[in-house]
């Protein structure tokens, strides 16, 4: 019966929107890395990122501790401050207050063309797993991987 109750606390939240023990946006943090090859990394800029977990759903019910998938939205506001065409390219990348990582999100839609003097405001939905209840209470950090390609001709 308890396993029932967890169950459906899990799948329904509880009577909280937002689901059990999810961070509630105050607190979760971001970081941004720029890489590439060759390209004019300087010129990229995020002026902003913006993240918030949304709704927890258990993916197993084999144990008091199932695997579970944490859902939320997320926008990256990008900006090119060069005189050059850029295609950017990132992931994803959550990770608890430690620092480790939980998972990966690679978003859809990708590569993007930033053009000269150009912003732009790319985000969406992200689904994420976490293997234990800790992983999800600790939830911290949105890493935004961004890789900078020199833009090519379309």
């Amino acid at each position: 019966m308890r396993r029932l109750a967890l169950v459906l606390c899990l799948a329904f939240g509880c009577g909280s929107s937002a689901g059990p023990n999810l961070p509630d946006g105050e607190g979760l943090a971001s970081q941004v890395k720029i890489d590439g090859d060759d390209a004019p990394v300087a010129a990229v800029r995020v002026d902003s990122v913006a993240w918030r977990p949304r709704r927890l759903l258990p993916l197993s019910f084999d144990s008091l501790d199932p695997e579970l998938e944490i859902e939320g939205t997320y926008a990256v506001f990008f900006r090119n401050a060069g005189d050059a065409p850029l295609d950017l390219r990132y992931d994803l990348h959550f990770l608890d207050r430690d620092g480790f990582l939980i998972d990966v999100f690679n978003p859809f839609g990708l590569p993007l063309r930033l053009e000269p003097g150009a912003a732009l405001r790319h985000g969406d939905l992200f689904s994420i797993r976490a293997a234990t209840q800790n992983q999800v209470e600790d939830l911290a950090t949105l890493q935004v991987n961004v890789r900078v390609v020199a833009g090519t001709a379309p």
